[in-house]
C-alpha cells in the first residue's frame, strides 16, 4: 500500500502528540477525514455544517485560552481548492464561534499545502481560531 503522508511527525510539539502522529502515519490514514477523525481526535465535535467540522484543538498552543479547529469535511490540501461556498461557510462558522465563545480578540490561521512550509502536522486543509489569556 502506498504511503499517503497525511501527517508530519517532525512538527509534533510534545511526546504524546508525536506518538499519536506516529500511530496515524503507521495506519496510513488522514486523521482529519470524517472516517478517522473520532478515532484520533479526543475532543468533542462542537458543530458540523455542510462543509466544516468545528472542534477544540487537542494540542493547543501555549498561552491560549481558546484554540478552535475548523476542519474541511472533504479532503483538500490547498486553499486554492476551496470552493467559494466553503470559504463563505468557514467565515460564517468563525463568526458564530466568536459570538458563541465571546472571543474579544484572536487570530485566524489557515493551514494549507506542504507542511514543511506551514509548520503544521496535518496536511488536510484546516483553519484555527486562537485567542490568548
Amino acid at each position: 500500500m502506498k504511503k499517503i503522508n497525511q501527517v508530519n511527525i517532525a512538527h509534533s510539539r510534545n511526546k504524546k502528540y508525536k506518538k499519536l502522529l506516529e500511530k496515524i502515519s503507521e495506519a496510513n490514514v488522514c486523521p482529519f477525514c470524517q472516517t478517522h477523525l473520532t478515532t484520533y481526535h479526543e475532543k468533542p465535535l462542537l458543530k458540523k455544517t455542510s462543509d466544516w467540522i468545528l472542534t477544540e484543538n487537542m494540542n493547543p498552543y501555549d498561552g491560549t485560552k481558546i484554540h478552535l479547529l475548523f476542519i474541511l469535511k472533504r479532503n483538500a490540501k490547498n486553499i486554492l481548492d476551496l470552493k467559494n461556498t466553503e470559504i463563505k461557510n468557514l467565515f460564517k462558522l468563525i463568526k458564530w464561534s466568536i459570538k458563541k465563545y465571546k472571543i474579544p480578540g484572536g487570530s485566524v490561521i489557515i493551514r494549507f499545502g506542504d507542511t514543511d512550509y506551514t509548520g503544521g502536522s496535518v496536511s488536510h486543509l484546516h483553519a484555527q481560531l486562537v485567542s490568548g489569556n
